[in-house]
């Protein structure tokens, strides 16, 4: 029903016997509840709704309704009295998102200039967009230190109702007047640094935040998203980054210190083995090419079980360099793989389509060569045979 619902009464209350004021169906086959109380906090202005049960029925959303209602949806139908059951895990860990985003939203103003234009309470991580056009994410180290000290400070949160004509406005953060069903606005206060119009749930002190982490930044139009983990999200990332981090000490077998550097050492080495495999297989691709083009005259076959297109290129390169009139089917993969035909201009435009049909592919080329793709490796010694009965173009 309109007025003060026991969710903004008491964020922590997790339990409550109320009446169904009505139900009735709606969209989707689901059925629009309106109780004449509830706990369960709508989705609104950045924070998603509270999941629970409604006389053992699961929610499949809440929303806000006209003249201040909430519109709880369900599967099924409901009527007189009902028990609503809160999901108080997951709103605890949104009053802890949603109370960091009021701390790092005020000292990123107050601390840096840092205007926030937005914000977003996630399932996973949650962010405030920042009116920055440029922000490293170096330099934010400042903002998550700040935050931690009014955590570790313990301040109380408040909210309270009030007259917008009895509320000086220089003092609210946030100028802008929500559609309030009782006519007055509500204020979260934490004590001695913020006062913010909000209808969200928060905790009570900042210190049940816990912890909060920045994590990630993203550029975005005119400004920068700030991705941040508040309160058990936090204590869970940072456990689980422990975790990795003893893990990557062992496998590299150094200190957590040393991991960085380590790394970048590995990754040089991969890159220093890399050329120096493509040099290796550059030079065993000449030589069997080579090899080819010293056969009897005939259609040659050379054959990799890496479907290397590369590779073969370079053989096939080699061989018509050492005898351009030389005739090849080059092969690469198992059963699905790649080929190219190669040879003079003529007998190539004929063999190379021939080939792809009977290897059940896909080709194309131009000149001296053809190549494409393979599904039927297997049936190589057939292709190898139809290409030898074509007339050699030298007549």
């Amino acid at each position: 029903m309109k007025g003060i619902h026991s969710f903004d009464r008491d964020p922590c209350l997790a339990v409550l016997k109320t009446r169904v004021a009505f139900c009735e169906p709606g969209g989707g086959g689901l059925f629009s509840a309106v109780f004449e109380d509830t706990i369960f906090h709508p989705e609104s202005g950045g924070q998603p709704s509270d999941r629970g049960t409604v006389a053992g029925v699961e929610l499949a959303g809440v929303l806000p309704g006209t003249g201040g209602e909430v519109v709880h949806l369900l599967p099924a139908p409901v009527s007189g009295e009902v028990e609503l059951v809160l999901d108080w895990p997951r709103r605890f860990d949104l009053m802890q998102q949603h109370t960091a985003q009021h701390m790092l939203s005020c000292l990123a103003l107050s601390r840096f200039g840092w205007r926030t234009s937005a914000f977003h309470l996630g399932e996973s991580r949650s962010d405030i967009e920042l009116e920055v056009p440029s922000l490293a994410f170096e330099d934010l180290a400042p903002l998550e230190d700040a935050v931690n000290d009014v955590i570790l400070e313990n301040r109380r949160v408040t909210w309270r109702h009030a007259a917008p004509e009895s509320v000086d406005m220089s003092e609210v953060r946030s100028r802008r007047l929500p559609k309030d069903p009782v006519n007055c606005m509500r204020l979260v206060e934490i004590e001695g640094l913020d006062c913010n119009n909000c209808g969200g749930t928060h905790v009570s002190s900042t210190g049940q935040v816990r912890l909060v982490k920045l994590t990630a930044t993203e550029r975005l139009r005119g400004g920068t998203r700030v991705f941040y983990l508040a309160g058990n999200r936090a204590l869970t990332w940072t456990g689980e980054a422990m975790l990795r981090e003893r893990r990557l000490s062992r496998a590299l077998t150094c200190s957590p210190a040393e991991q960085a550097d380590s790394v970048e050492r590995l990754l040089e080495r991969l890159k220093d083995s890399e050329r120096r495999a493509r040099a290796i297989s550059t030079e065993l691709a000449g030589i069997l090419g080579r090899e080819a083009a010293a056969g009897d005259g005939g259609v040659e076959h050379l054959h990799r079980d890496e479907p290397d297109m590369e590779f073969l290129r370079t053989a096939a390169d080699t061989a018509l360099s050492v005898r351009p009139g030389c005739r090849l089917l080059l092969t690469g993969g198992r059963m699905e793989g790649v080929f190219l035909v190669a040879g003079p201009v003529d007998w190539t435009a004929e063999a190379g389509p021939l080939a792809a049909r009977i290897l059940e592919g896909r080709g194309g080329g131009s000149g001296p060569l053809y190549q494409g793709r393979a599904s039927r490796l297997d049936r190589t010694g057939e292709a190898l045979d139809a290409l030898r009965g074509l007339k050699d173009p030298r007549g």
